[in-house]
């Protein structure tokens, strides 16, 4: 028999999931990569959500002190369930919603920057392109020169 809280636990879970899947289409239609088609999608998805997730794991362990970093190697050698890690970690990191948002802020960042610096570079070299030709004179028009 299921108990209430066992199903809690895996609906908090399955809402999570969604979340997450529901970020990472965000950031894939965000990024407008060519090379992100039909056919790879999926393998992309799959891929941008185990990199976030353990995006979110390392922020977690990054908070730890070096004693909590031994109970939780302890932890998970010792197999223990996803519910006993989180409930580890929502007792050793004050606002774990907070910190997990910081963690999805950081991935976006990171996986969007390259599109941006892209962008940035082809906004200057267009400047620089219209500079240029402001800058640039008519040969044509010019009067002739004078000839001593």
């Amino acid at each position: 028999m299921v108990n209430q809280q066992d199903v809690s636990d895996y609906k908090t879970q399955l809402q999570d999931q969604i979340a997450i899947a529901t970020f990472v289409d965000k950031l894939i239609e965000e990024r407008k990569d060519p090379e992100v088609i039909p056919q790879t999608l999926s393998t992309v998805r799959a891929l941008l959500i185990k990199k976030v997730n353990e995006a979110i794991n390392e922020h977690f362990v990054s908070m730890l002190s070096d004693e909590d970093v031994i109970e939780l190697d302890k932890l998970l050698e010792g197999k223990v369930p996803d519910e006993q890690l989180n409930s580890f970690f929502r007792s050793k990191i004050e606002n774990v919603s907070v910190e997990i948002a910081t963690a999805l802020l950081n991935f976006r960042a990171a996986y969007l920057y390259p599109v941006w610096k892209k962008q940035q570079e082809e906004i200057a070299a267009q400047q620089a392109a219209e500079e240029l030709k402001k800058e640039k004179v008519d040969i044509d028009h010019l009067p002739p020169a004078p000839v001593a």
